[in-house]
């Protein structure tokens, strides 16, 4: 048996045989009335009376609208009106007994966030996002039975400022974490060259320096050589980083040769795979366009994927540089045949100071900030970075830059297929021009 109310307060009940529920609705709505009448506003809150099981016997109007409705349907049930998520929850909070007040110490509380209980209810503006319950055993005086009622209050607010404060501190602690990575890896790629750099450099200055034989002072001269050469690079990677994602590293767009670029970037690269006997091959050049992009980056992203490429290859390996024309872009493709990654680091590649292998004990040294300056420098030409790999099969990285520069095209085309669709827009162009002309004259 259940009674739903229709938008009056004091509509009769639907079932009149039901006469401690109306005697308990009736007692309810005269306390509203008088707490609005000794302040001006009613103290009650938004209610809903439910039987032993938590079913709904009647809610009141205050209680409709913050739920989003203008009533509820003869098949309603109230938990169809609870985030599916909810329902568990709330279904217990009815059912259970208990003689607990509407506020003080031991109060009985739930939160849900309400739905509509079907497709062609709607769903009202100003309805609440999450609805707190608190619920008491009441009965009217003398009455037969006890019923369960429901207070509503929206919290709605104070949920959107938890959510807020949770994004706050996941935030932070991602920023903690960042901070100290960043510093465990700067400490660990600083001190490695510098000790280097000194511990050589002082066995040159001592005495013992002429104890050494010649090649030995000129290996330690090519160790502190080579130990500077790679702080430098750490350091250019870490000014660079910084100057893009502070929106301060500028590129000066030009038109040049980029199969002439690829060339001499894969020549100037040959230095670093000869010492593992990785062999270097191009493919696809000669159908390279002329591009417009800043040459000094392109090289840059460049060298920073070849030497990837070849750091994580085996001896004897291939590295691949492949390049194709799309349309009005141009795909660049890296490719090397050594350990590969696993299908979850993927998505993390890109990100400062991330590698695959994290551990301080890894086989392959390096900060991961060579893909992230990669990264920054495809972004600010309007390309994307792509990368498939497997484990222990290989890594292709695809970098796709567009031909006439992120704003277009800026220079005349010298291929005749695009002069010729030029030439016709613009004669389709004056045709239309012409013919507007025409009409205008009456002609």
């Amino acid at each position: 048996m259940a009674y739903y109310p229709s938008k009056r307060l004091n509509a009769p009940c639907k079932y009149s045989a039901d006469r401690d529920l109306r005697a308990l609705v009736r007692d309810l709505e005269r306390a509203a009335q008088l707490s609005a009448g000794t302040s001006g506003q009613s103290l009650v809150a938004p209610y809903s009376i439910h039987d032993d099981l938590g079913t709904l016997l009647y809610a009141c109007p205050n209680a409709l609208a913050m739920l989003g409705l203008e009533e509820f349907a003869s098949t309603d049930a109230f938990l169809d009106l609870v985030h599916v998520q909810d329902k568990v929850l709330i279904g217990h909070f009815l059912k259970a007994h208990d003689q607990l007040s509407f506020s003080g110490k031991g109060a009985s509380f739930a939160e849900f966030r309400p739905v509509s209980s079907n497709a062609n209810k709607k769903r009202l503006p100003g309805a609440a996002d999450w609805i707190e319950l608190t619920k008491k055993r009441m009965s009217t005086s003398g009455g037969r039975r006890e019923y369960t009622v429901v207070a509503y209050r929206d919290i709605s607010r104070r949920k959107a400022q938890e959510s807020e404060l949770v994004a706050l501190r996941d935030a932070a602690e991602m920023a903690s974490v960042a901070k100290s990575r960043f510093l465990a890896n700067m400490s660990h790629e600083l001190r490695t060259p510098l000790n280097a750099i000194l511990g050589f450099s002082e066995l040159l200055k001592s005495p013992l320096k002429e104890a050494l034989p010649a090649e030995k002072r000129t290996e330690y001269v090519g160790l502190i050589h080579d130990s500077a050469t790679h702080l430098y690079s750490f350091l250019n990677d870490i000014l660079d980083m910084s100057k893009i994602e502070t929106g301060k590293y500028e590129i000066f767009p030009q038109n040049f040769n980029l199969a002439d670029c690829v060339r001499n970037t894969v020549a100037i690269m040959q230095g670093q795979a000869q010492p593992s006997e990785i062999r270097l091959e191009c493919t696809g050049l000669d159908e390279l366009p002329e591009v417009i992009a800043d040459k000094r980056a392109v090289r840059q992203i460049l060298i920073n994927l070849i030497s990837n490429a070849i750091k994580f290859s085996d001896r004897a390996g291939i590295v691949r540089v492949m390049a194709e024309r799309r349309a009005r872009t141009v795909r660049l493709l890296i490719r090397d045949d050594g350990i590969g990654m696993s299908p979850e680091h993927l998505q993390s590649l890109g990100k400062p100071f991330f590698q695959a292998d994290s551990k301080y004990d890894r086989k392959y040294e390096g900060t991961g900030l060579g893909l992230s300056v990669v990264k920054g420098l495809v972004d600010l030409h309007g390309g994307s970075l792509e990368f498939k790999s497997e484990r222990n099969v290989g890594t292709t990285v695809m970098v796709t830059l567009p031909i006439y520069g992120r704003s277009g095209r800026s220079v005349p085309s010298t291929e005749q297929i695009e002069r010729v669709q030029a030439q016709s827009q613009k004669t389709a162009e004056e045709s239309t021009k012409l013919e507007t002309h025409l009409r205008i004259v009456g002609i």
